[in-house]
Formats: structure tokens, C-alpha cells, sequence
């Protein structure tokens, strides 16, 4: 065992390293950093709990009120810019999920899965909708890439929202302010525009859209059965 002078002046023992190979491996091994919305976390476990705990508060205090406003800079099917609000989105449902930004291959093949189920979503008289922090441009420039180029997402059938005044994300409680970026999320508007859900990806599975078309469909039967808030 070697020995190093610490900073204090004092003898300080080197950690013990073994040989594998050529290359010697330290058995005082860093445990990887977990990964938040694409950018390593490195807040302590108890700080991720109580983010976690903080989070689910503020969705409590959402559910079954008016959802918060929003007026924000919009991409689209057509690929034009536009300023969408939520008055846009009256007398339907409002399917938003919310995701951590463009040019990323698991936001990319999500976003595509969606956007084959559009069709369901119409049926069902709810729009679908995208929003990230990326600007409206970032969006249009990601939907020329092709979707074996560059992890493009190409045309979709659906608008996506630019939010990068991170407003939108942090009234819907999905905004990490640690790295500025958007948590997966999804919100359901109903066609009196009162929020009734919202969760984080890892609460739920809110990419699947099997699995949000169900919840839409519950939403919509609730209200038809005179279960209100119901699921």
C-alpha cells in the first residue's frame, strides 16, 4: 500500500488498486449518477424524495380546478408557427405530454408512437398536443430531420407548443428547475377546461398512448355517468 501526503500535511493511505489487464481499477468504485429528464442528477436521495413529494402536492392542489392559462408560441401539423392558448382548446379534451426536449432518440420514438394514434384521439374529440422548453424553431428544425437522421422526428400529426419562458411547465408542476427542462408528464384537460390529471412519468406511464387513450376514454365516461372526477 502506497502513501500520499494529504492536504493537511499529514500521511494519508492511497486507496488499494488491483490490475485487470493493463489497466489498474480502484475498488472504491463512484456509484453512476441517475439520470432526471436526460441530464445527470446529482441531488441526494432525500432531496429527489422530496422533490418528489413537493411535486405530488402541487398536482393535488391542480386536479378538478381550472387549468392554468397558457399562451405560448406553437408549431403546427402544417409546420406553421403559430401562438396557441388554452381558449383554443374549448368544448374538447386536451391530452398535453410534456417531455424534455427535442434532438433526443427516446423523445423522438415516443413522440412518433403518439403521433400514429392521432386518428384515436380526434375520434375521441381530444387534441394531442407536445410541449418542451425547446424554442418554436428548435421544434421545426427537429421535424426536417428525418427519423434515421440525427434522432429526427420528421412530420407528425400533431401540434407541438414551445414553452421557453418555462411558464406553461412550471404552472402544470412538471418543470425541473434544476436543469430547465420539462420532467415526462402528461395533463388532461376536459372540454370545460378544468384540469382532471396530472402525473409525472415515473407516477405513471404516461408515454404509452394506449394507456392515455384509456384514460381519456375513463374521463370522458365519468362525466357522461355523472362521476365527475371519477376514474
Amino acid at each position: 500500500m502506497s502513501l500520499k501526503i494529504s492536504c493537511n500535511g499529514t500521511l494519508a493511505k492511497r486507496p488499494t488498486e488491483t490490475v485487470v489487464g493493463h489497466q489498474p481499477v480502484s475498488k472504491r468504485t463512484k456509484p453512476e449518477p441517475i439520470f432526471y429528464n436526460n441530464t445527470p442528477d446529482t441531488c441526494s436521495a432525500h432531496q429527489r424524495q422530496q422533490r418528489r413529494r413537493q411535486q405530488q402536492t402541487l398536482f393535488e392542489k391542480l386536479i378538478n380546478r381550472p387549468a392554468p392559462y397558457f399562451s405560448v408560441p406553437a408549431v403546427a401539423q402544417s409546420g406553421l408557427i403559430y401562438t396557441a392558448n388554452l381558449a383554443h382548446f374549448a368544448n374538447r379534451y386536451l391530452a398535453i405530454i410534456f417531455y424534455p426536449g427535442d434532438f433526443n432518440p427516446t423523445a423522438a420514438t415516443r413522440i412518433a408512437h403518439f403521433s400514429d394514434s392521432c386518428a384515436q384521439f380526434s375520434a375521441q374529440t381530444c387534441t394531442l398536443v407536445f410541449c418542451s422548453t425547446d424554442s418554436e424553431y428548435a421544434h421545426i428544425n427537429w421535424r426536417q430531420k428525418i427519423k434515421r437522421d440525427c434522432d429526427g422526428i420528421g412530420p407528425i400529426d400533431a401540434i407541438m407548443l414551445s414553452d421557453r419562458t418555462r411558464g406553461m411547465t412550471r404552472d402544470y408542476g412538471v418543470l425541473c428547475e434544476e436543469t430547465g427542462q420539462a420532467a415526462w408528464a402528461l395533463a388532461v384537460v376536459d372540454s370545460k377546461q378544468v384540469l382532471r390529471f396530472v402525473a409525472a412519468d415515473e407516477d405513471t406511464n404516461c408515454c404509452s398512448a394506449d394507456e392515455v387513450l384509456r384514460l381519456v376514454r375513463a374521463l370522458k365516461q365519468s362525466d357522461i355517468d355523472g362521476r365527475g372526477s371519477q376514474v
